[in-house]
C-alpha cells in the first residue's frame, strides 16, 4: 500500500523527462531561446520595469506565432508541454490547434517526453506541463480546427 502511494506521488513530483534521443532541433531552439529568456525576464520579481523587455518578449512571441516552418511546429509543441503562463498559453493552443497534423506529430512525443532544449538552467525555470499539449491533441482529435469552438 505504501508503495502504490510512494508511486503515486512520484508520478505527480516526476522531475522534468528529457529525451536524449532527440533534442529539440537547433531551429526551434533559435525560435523558443529567445522567448524563453524574455518571458524569465519578466517573470524576475526583482528585475527593474524595462520597456525593452517587454517588447522583446512581443518580438520573439510573434517570432514563433509566425513561423510556419517545422521548426515553428515543433516550437509550439514545446511550449504547449511546459508553463509559460495562462495567457500565452492560449495564444498558443490555438496556433496549435490550427497547426492540425503539422504539430501533432511533435506533441504526441513531448507530452510524455521533453526534449533538452540545450540550456539547463533556463529549461528549469519552466515546469513541465503535458496537460495543456494534451488538451490540443485531443481538440485535433475531435477535428477542431480554431478556437471559436472551445
Amino acid at each position: 500500500m505504501l508503495t502504490a502511494a510512494l508511486l503515486s506521488l512520484s508520478l505527480l513530483v516526476s522531475p522534468l523527462q528529457r529525451c536524449a534521443s532527440k533534442p529539440l532541433s537547433v531551429s526551434a531552439r533559435r525560435l523558443v531561446t529567445p522567448f524563453l529568456k524574455a518571458l524569465a525576464g519578466l517573470q524576475d520579481p526583482y528585475r527593474q520595469s524595462s520597456g525593452s523587455l517587454e517588447a522583446q518578449f512581443d518580438k520573439s512571441f510573434k517570432a514563433v506565432l509566425r513561423d510556419k516552418s517545422a521548426a515553428g511546429d515543433e516550437s509550439i509543441a514545446y511550449l504547449l508541454t511546459i508553463y509559460v503562463g495562462e495567457a500565452t498559453g492560449e495564444q498558443l493552443a490555438c496556433e496549435g490547434v490550427k497547426r492540425q497534423a503539422r504539430i501533432a506529430k511533435h506533441l504526441q512525443t513531448f507530452v510524455t517526453c521533453t526534449p533538452d532544449l540545450g540550456d539547463a538552467r533556463l529549461q528549469a525555470a519552466f515546469p513541465r506541463n503535458p496537460d495543456h499539449g494534451k488538451w490540443v491533441l485531443e481538440r485535433i482529435a475531435k477535428g477542431e480546427t480554431s478556437c471559436e469552438s472551445s
